[in-house]
């Protein structure tokens, strides 16, 4: 079983509060605001989120999309999640998009060159929303970073009640209402890692979701 003896901690940005389950070790930070709100909304606390300490990704069941015909096993796998949510809540897929993809291989490689943790300013990535996590497994590799953070993102549904996007902190379910937006087409992800165990992992929406005063779905 993948991501067995998982260590996940959860991080607030705004403040102390993590969350340690069983070893990698996990930091999440996603769901901002979409760009009609002149201000990204920290949601990086994820209270109560803790994922399952073993996940079970599989690539079974692949989504059917010629422009995915390219895409890596794990790029394939996350793709896979995302829509596989979306279509239990009668969405439309989303397609992978080569050029989010890179935008946020480039967001990924910055945090991994400067060691830090923190979302993209919404003026450098118009028309695109994000959500990051964080992973470090520093006795083996961890050979699935997209899926691994993509199912960390959907954990979030468990929190999440149906409500509108509110103007306050809505850091329990961000990821997963990013990841459920019914305007959302188009996604692109990518890691980065150092090396010693620790990866950083971005993900691209356009348009982009967590619109204020809006529901996903």
């Amino acid at each position: 079983m993948f991501f067995s003896n998982v260590l996940i901690q959860t991080l607030l940005l705004s403040g102390a509060g993590y969350f340690a389950c069983a070893n990698p070790i996990t930091r999440e930070n996603g769901g901002q605001v979409g760009t009609s709100v002149g201000h990204d909304v920290n949601t990086s606390g994820f209270p109560g989120t803790i994922p399952d300490p073993e996940f079970k990704v599989t690539t079974k069941n692949a989504v059917a999309n010629p422009a995915a015909a390219s895409l890596t096993s794990d790029e394939t796998e996350a793709l896979r999640l995302h829509n596989a949510a979306r279509a239990g809540k009668g969405l439309p897929p989303l397609v992978w998009d080569a050029k989010l993809a890179a935008n946020a291989a480039a967001w990924a490689q910055s945090l991994k060159n400067s060691n830090s943790f923190q979302h993209s300013s919404a003026a450098s990535r118009p028309n695109q929303g994000e959500n990051l996590a964080q992973n470090s497994s520093p006795s083996k590799p961890i050979d699935n970073p997209l899926a691994l953070g993509t199912q960390q993102w959907l954990n979030e549904a468990k929190d999440y009640s149906g409500q509108a996007i509110p103007g306050t902190d809505f850091s329990s379910y961000g990821h997963y209402t990013q990841i459920m937006w019914k305007t959302t087409t188009s996604v692109g992800i990518a890691s980065a890692t150092n090396g010693k165990g620790t990866y950083w992992t971005v993900a691209r929406y356009s348009p982009p979701g967590n619109m204020v005063g809006q529901k996903p779905y």
